[in-house]
């Protein structure tokens, strides 16, 4: 289950619903790409300046496209607004971006209107009238949230990576812990079989030495490989009650793994 691949194993409506109310919270814009600079989530919150005058453009798309992949931190777009390109890392590896902000820190500064109204083929009136509806914020706040945001999003990441991940471990347990369990009653009945065999065998032997007693001298060598088979009878027996006692073990030690396992997934169905 590769990790950058999280979209196949994360609940993306809540990872959505993460980012939407970190966008109301803050009043910041926010949206989740990949490393191939594809969005993985809707976009939160988004500026009418940037969607509907500078994105409206090729060359404008090509500017905000520029800056998404090379915006490192909190740093300043071509359009003069305070953004942020923070990275999403799960156990060591970096699976996404979290960028927005489309935020202020000041004053618009309208030389970069100008510049910008010249380059788009837009109306500089118009783009400083929806630059000013932009919320005003600090650096330092954008900084500190936009960190929040993309810590909030590695530990969602990576908590359902990891029970995605051992709930397969736990799923090949409870099997092989099945298999073990058929082979030790397979073991107790087969065990049970040899010890009825092994007292007819030790009947056989007392039945011989009764025969041998009879023939006198002539069953005394018989009496002796009567004898034997008593004591091999005994030997057997001892040892399938032993074969017994192991198999009773296992099964024991193995129905409290099964019950803990069982246990384990109701309290983790519980909780969810």
């Amino acid at each position: 289950m590769a990790i950058n691949n999280f979209s196949t194993f994360v609940d993306m409506e809540k990872l959505q619903y993460l980012q939407d109310t970190f966008a109301t919270a803050t009043g910041m814009s926010a949206v989740i790409i990949d490393m191939g600079g594809k969005q993985v989530t809707k976009p939160s919150n988004q500026r009418e300046f940037c969607y509907n005058y500078v994105k409206q453009s090729n060359t404008g798309r090509r500017l905000c496209e520029k800056c998404e992949k090379d915006g490192i931190g909190t740093y300043t777009c071509h359009a003069g607004l305070t953004e942020f390109s923070e990275n999403i890392i799960v156990e060591g590896e970096t699976v996404a971006k979290v960028i927005g902000g489309q935020t202020r820190t000041g004053e618009i500064d309208e030389d970069v209107i100008k510049q910008l109204s010249t380059k788009l083929d837009l109306d500089m009136s118009s783009l400083t009238e929806i630059a000013k509806k932009i919320p005003v914020q600090s650096e330092e706040a954008v900084k500190a949230a936009s960190k929040l945001l993309a810590e909030i999003i590695s530990l969602y990441i990576h908590s359902e990576h990891y029970m995605k991940h051992n709930d397969k471990k736990v799923a090949i347990l409870e099997t092989e812990v099945k298999n073990v369990l058929e082979d030790t009653n397979a073991i107790s009945t087969h065990t049970e079989e040899l010890r009825h065999i092994s007292k007819r065998q030790n009947i056989l032997a007392l039945n011989a030495s009764i025969e041998a007693g009879r023939a006198g001298e002539a069953g005394k060598g018989f009496s002796v490989v009567a004898d034997q088979m008593a004591v091999l009878s005994k030997q057997s027996s001892d040892i399938y009650s032993s074969i017994t006692t192991f198999a009773k073990n296992i099964d024991t030690s193995i129905h409290k793994l099964d019950n803990f396992f069982g246990t384990s997934n109701e309290d983790e169905d519980m909780m969810v």
